[in-house]
Order: C-alpha cells, then sequence, then structure tokens
C-alpha cells in the first residue's frame, strides 16, 4: 500500500501461517534466550536457572518453523526488495525487537526466521524500514537488531504501541510475576538500551510524514494527544524520527 512516493506500508499476517510455539519445549522458562551469565546474575538468578532445558533453544532457532508461512515471507521480501519509497513501514501484529521475558509468542520465538528476514534487510542495503508494532500492551521504541549481545548492529526501528481497551504491560507482568517480576522484566529493558518506554500507559501510535525533509516521526500519544513520556526518564519523550 502505497502513499504517494514517500511512504509504503506492507500489512502481514503473524497468525494464519505460523508454527505452534515452544513454550512447552522450553517448559515455560521465563527468559530462554538470555544469555547463561546473564540468567546467572542477580536478578535473573530469582527467576532462571543457569540455562534453559535441553532442546529449547534448538526449537526457538529451528529454520523449519515460521512465522509467515513460505509464500507470504517471499512476497515480503520481494515487495521489500522493489519498493522506491523513501520509508517502508511494516505493519506487525508482533514484536521484533528483544526483550528477552517470554518470547514464545513474538518474533523472538521463530529466531531462524526472524535472523533471516532482518539479514535479508541488511545484506540487500533495504534502508529506512520500521516495524509498526502492537500486541504488547505497552509503548517500547527501539532499534531492532540480530542479538543485542553478538550481533548488535541496527537493522531497523520499532515502534510498540498501546493498549487503548485492555490490561497495560505492567499490569500483565505483575500478574504473572508480582512487583519483583516487574522489577526483573525491567532491568532487562535496560540491558538491551531501549530507547523509550512506557509500561503502563493507554496509548495509539501517530505518524508525521515530511516529505520534504525525507522523515517520518514516530510517536506514541495518550488521550490527549500529547506525546508519551518515558516512564523511567523524565524529559525524554516517545518520539522517534527516521529518515536522513
Amino acid at each position: 500500500m502505497k502513499w504517494g512516493s514517500d511512504v509504503e506500508l506492507f500489512i502481514t499476517d503473524q497468525r494464519s501461517c505460523r508454527s505452534a510455539d515452544v513454550a512447552a519445549a522450553c517448559a515455560g522458562d521465563l527468559g530462554p534466550t538470555l544469555p547463561p551469565a546473564v540468567r546467572s546474575s542477580f536478578p535473573f538468578s530469582l527467576f532462571l536457572s543457569p540455562s534453559p532445558v535441553a532442546g529449547c533453544l534448538a526449537a526457538i532457532n529451528d529454520p523449519n518453523r515460521t512465522m509467515l508461512g513460505p509464500v507470504q515471507k517471499q512476497r515480503l521480501k520481494n515487495d521489500l526488495m522493489n519498493s522506491t519509497a523513501q520509508h517502508k513501514l511494516i505493519i506487525s501484529e508482533l514484536a521484533w525487537q528483544q526483550f528477552y521475558a517470554l518470547p514464545y509468542d513474538r518474533w523472538e520465538g521463530y529466531g531462524a526466521e526472524r535472523s533471516e528476514m532482518l539479514n535479508f534487510i541488511r545484506n540487500n542495503g533495504i534502508e529506512n524500514v520500521a516495524f509498526l508494532t502492537t500486541d504488547n500492551h505497552g509503548t517500547l521504541q527501539n532499534q531492532v537488531s540480530i542479538d543485542t549481545f553478538s550481533d548488535p548492529t541496527p537493522i531497523a526501528n520499532e515502534t510498540i504501541t498501546g493498549p487503548i481497551a485492555t490490561n497495560t504491560f505492567q499490569n500483565e507482568v505483575i500478574n504473572v510475576a508480582g512487583p519483583l517480576g516487574l522489577f526483573v522484566f525491567n532491568t532487562t529493558l535496560n540491558l538491551v538500551g531501549i530507547d523509550c518506554r512506557h509500561l503502563d500507559k493507554y496509548s495509539y501510535g501517530h505518524i508525521d510524514v515530511n516529505a520534504g525533509a525525507g522523515t517520518a516521526t514516530v510517536s506514541s500519544r495518550d488521550s490527549a494527544g500529547a506525546v508519551i513520556e518515558d516512564q523511567n526518564v523524565p524529559g525524554t519523550f516517545c518520539s522517534q524520527v527516521y529518515g536522513p
């Protein structure tokens, strides 16, 4: 879907063709993709053993598992390659960025295909790709790389926004793991260097494209239209400018 010559939207279906998740193979491990050294350190050691169960990481990274299905995946690759738009905005149901906690129902839990798609974008020099994402019920803006610890070079950007009519991400974490779990989760987000976050605010996404400057400004906004302020860094607002 093109919006003039400046923006092209790619709307993906990440439910219909996907493989089953591997939460059972990982025995519900809360952070299976965290490196062992991190899992063994405080405060993560309060919730995690030094390593996930045998076979867990192999299941997450199984190249036979898919999020998009082969036909849709090839179509997305072709469309990205052929796009002449300044900004390629991929509408995503599920998060691409890493935040490690319970990764099963997002791209982190489909490690091989996630790496395949991100490497495709990087290796083909496809610039100004941004993921516009929902599902996680909070505002999380960050750059997307193959792996925060082993291959952190930014490949794309992502803004996760919402919710408008369900529990916030903060309340969901507290319901699962309590206030201590929320502290540990925020510690994880600190490790991955989240650019801006607010886990307890209802919000929507707003995009402002400046054709003359070649930029797209993506922000999360509250019910009054104000840009969301970072929950932990006062004065930092969840608004990112993409482009030259």
